[in-house]
């Protein structure tokens, strides 16, 4: 398991990096047709319907993505590496680093909320992480991810 959460890690990386040099005119377009397809979905799929489904609404992807992308990364390194320092380190300077690349590239900007928002991802997946490991050691078990009781 750590070997796929490793590569699942260095995957959504290379993601974030490459998202973090694309002009702003075309991750609007991508945070568009994303938003899009998840309103469709919903409307077709889970039949719903509802102020946040309408044309008008703001749906931010962005605040989304960036939430999410920093979450699934934050978690997924966190379980296939086990220096939680320097995981949570490389992180953070992951999500400086691309809000710094961002003042270099057209039509994109700096912003500390897009920071503040990939550190709450990075936060939750580490209260995630903290959560099932203390979960584990006060059930009796020694290694919380391969526990095991016996009968």
């Amino acid at each position: 398991m750590p070997q796929i959460s490793r590569l699942f890690t260095w995957i959504l990386a290379i993601l974030i990096l490459w998202g973090t040099t694309l002009p702003g005119v075309i991750v609007s377009g991508i945070y568009q047709g994303l938003v899009d397809a998840v309103k469709a979905f919903l409307r077709q799929a889970l039949c719903l319907t509802g102020p946040l489904l309408e044309d008008n609404t703001g749906l931010s992807f962005d605040v989304l993505g960036h939430f999410l992308l920093f979450f699934l990364l934050s978690l997924s390194a966190l379980n296939g590496y086990s220096n939680r320092r320097a995981v949570g380190l490389a992180i953070v300077l992951l999500a400086m680093g691309t809000e710094l690349i961002q003042s270099w590239i057209p039509d994109r900007t700096t912003s500390a909320f897009d920071f503040m928002l990939d550190l709450s991802g990075l936060s939750l997946a580490s209260f995630i992480q903290l959560c099932s490991g203390l979960t584990g050691r006060l059930s009796g078990c020694n290694a919380p991810v391969t526990c095991r009781r016996e009968s």
